[in-house]
């Protein structure tokens, strides 16, 4: 369960029963995978982080089941799911990517995908600086002496929870350290760095965190989308994952039967 979060699970579950039913984040695309269920009437989010040694292929689906049990539900009930759609792990982001787009043809559950950097970016501003404005800056190696690398202003809400991130710039391939945008004053001194570049990750000024990556993230990024209507999700076939380099991997259209042994 994400530290120092209380208001921002019950925001959760209250969005959960307004749409419906349950609702799942799930991001493997980050060193560790994350799953979270958010249940309509439950009292706490029902969540979950892999160990990072875990291989996803033979873990996901088994934690999904078992939280699954833990709310009571059924995954058929799904009515939307949020997937962190890389750029991450290869592996990773292909299976993650792979469960969720099966949920979803199997539960008929509206499908949403999200930057795996800023849902890491907000996991750990949600950790360190739950009710402060801060900046976090994510950069992960892309190898070929390539990094990808995002910065992220978060401003708390009037709840204390924080609120949709502003990404300064998009994401972005850099051979060498990037200009960072200069952090406006109102982010109150809180700056953060995460990722496995340390050229871009230590610096001046900011706090380098072991950020874990955690699912409820990937529901809150994906909540405005979602709240908005069915025009806010995409189709299944649609959500593609995002590859820290381009044409890594050609993209595979989602099977039917992919998750179907767990709902």
């Amino acid at each position: 369960m994400m530290p120092g979060a209380t208001s921002f699970s019950k925001l959760l579950l209250q969005a959960a029963a307004r749409l419906g039913g349950p609702l799942l984040g799930l991001d493997c695309a980050t060193p560790r995978a994350s799953l979270c269920l958010a249940v309509p009437g439950a009292v706490a989010l029902y969540a979950r982080q892999l160990p990072s040694a875990t291989r996803p292929s033979e873990q996901v689906v088994e934690n999904l089941a078992e939280l699954a049990a833990a709310a009571q539900v059924s995954l058929r009930t799904l009515v939307a799911i949020v997937v962190g759609h890389g750029p991450g792990s290869f592996t990773g982001l292909r299976v993650g990517l792979a469960t969720a787009q099966g949920l979803a043809l199997g539960s008929g559950a509206r499908l949403l995908g999200v930057s795996s950097p800023a849902l890491l970016a907000y996991s750990l501003a949600m950790s360190h600086a739950p009710r402060r404005a801060c900046a976090v800056r994510v950069a992960w190696d892309a190898r070929q002496g390539e990094a990808y690398v995002g910065l992220y202003l978060h401003r708390p809400g009037p709840d204390g929870s924080l609120q949709q991130e502003a990404l300064l710039p998009d994401c972005r391939r850099a051979t060498e350290a990037p200009a960072w945008p200069q952090v406006p004053a109102d982010t109150l001194g809180a700056r953060y760095t995460c990722g496995d570049v340390p050229a871009l990750v230590q610096a001046p000024d900011w706090q380098a965190c072991a950020a874990e990556p955690f699912g409820e993230a990937a529901l809150w990024l994906g909540l405005p989308a979602l709240l908005a209507g069915p025009k806010g999700a995409r189709e299944v076939a649609t959500v593609l994952p995002q590859y820290l380099r381009p044409c890594a991997a050609p993209p595979v259209a989602p099977k039917a039967d992919v998750g179907s042994s767990i709902l």
